[in-house]
């Protein structure tokens, strides 16, 4: 089978991800971020899991629902004889960027960053509140996005970010290295490797320097990446880690103060009509009462 083909490139200033799928193949995507495809292309829906049965599909599209995602993946095959492509594009403004997952890997994305991937890997969700509250405190997400191989082979996924992607190779071991991510620049990570939990182990919350600094700097607790204690068996694991470059609770915080101020002053400073509605009324009520004061 031969394998999918893509490229992103910018059109007008934002990223777009082209793939191109051979015959008698196919591609899974979010269908919220598909922008056009080929006419020729068959669209299906699909609930991909481990165990092949109704239960095991149910739980796994309530956990992918939970984690941003639809609860039907869209499959989009080609049945001819030519190379056909489609088109999808970021939920928000920012890169797009793409994995290979290895049959033993497990990887973790913020909730709404996945795009595509190819048909033998599993799109699922993580909804271990109780592991991923250092996620919450930290300032990143309770529930994530979890991809991983659904055949033993590998493959290839496409995740999207808010800004610009950096990948980072942190150290474990004797020679550890750390990386602290701020509020909302966290977008995924190798979790798990070889049965090694490296989310578990090489994950944590603190501050940046003290607590009480941390509270005049805005860095009181931040998501920490490094190994809590070094010994020389994790002289050869590296944590991967991508971040994006925008935080997307500054976005959150400010669509609420926008909305909160529209709420207070009684109206949409810039809706359909322009301006304030409340102001626009109170003046066609005074026009309308110095017309009957005439009468």
């Amino acid at each position: 089978m031969n394998k999918l083909e893509s490229k992103t490139e910018l059109i007008n200033g934002f990223n777009v991800l082209t793939i191109t799928i051979p015959p008698n193949n196919s591609v899974i995507i979010e269908p919220s971020n598909m922008i056009h495809m080929n006419g020729k292309l068959i669209v299906e829906p699909i609930v991909q899991s481990k165990n092949n049965n109704f239960f095991s599909k149910a739980y796994n599209g309530i956990k992918r629902t939970l984690t941003g995602n639809s609860f039907f993946n869209n499959q989009i095959s080609n049945h001819t004889n030519e190379n056909l492509q489609l088109s999808v594009g970021p939920l928000l403004i920012g890169g797009i960027i793409k994995l290979e997952i290895q049959a033993d890997e497990i990887w973790r994305f913020t909730p709404s960053s996945f795009l595509a991937c190819t048909p033998n890997l599993l799109v699922s969700g993580n909804v271990n509140m109780f592991k991923n509250i250092k996620g919450v405190l930290g300032g990143q997400s309770l529930l994530y996005t979890e991809i991983s191989s659904n055949d033993g082979n590998s493959g290839s996924v496409w995740i999207s970010s808010y800004g610009g992607v950096e990948r980072h190779e942190i150290q474990m071991g004797e020679n550890t290295e750390k990386l602290y991510i701020n509020d909302g620049c966290f977008l995924g990570m190798l979790s798990s490797k070889n049965k090694i939990n490296y989310w578990d182990k090489f994950v944590k919350v603190g501050s940046a320097n003290g607590f009480l600094k941390g509270l005049l700097t805005q860095t009181a607790l931040l998501l920490k990446i490094e190994d809590k204690k070094p010994i020389s068996e994790n002289n050869d694991k590296k944590c991967i880690v991508y971040t994006q470059t925008l935080n997307i609770r500054n976005l959150n915080n400010q669509i609420a103060v926008i909305a909160q101020e529209s709420v207070s002053s009684g109206g949409i400073h810039i809706g359909l009509f322009g301006g304030d509605i409340k102001e626009k009324y109170r003046k066609y009520e005074e026009k309308y009462n110095n017309l009957l004061s005439q009468e």
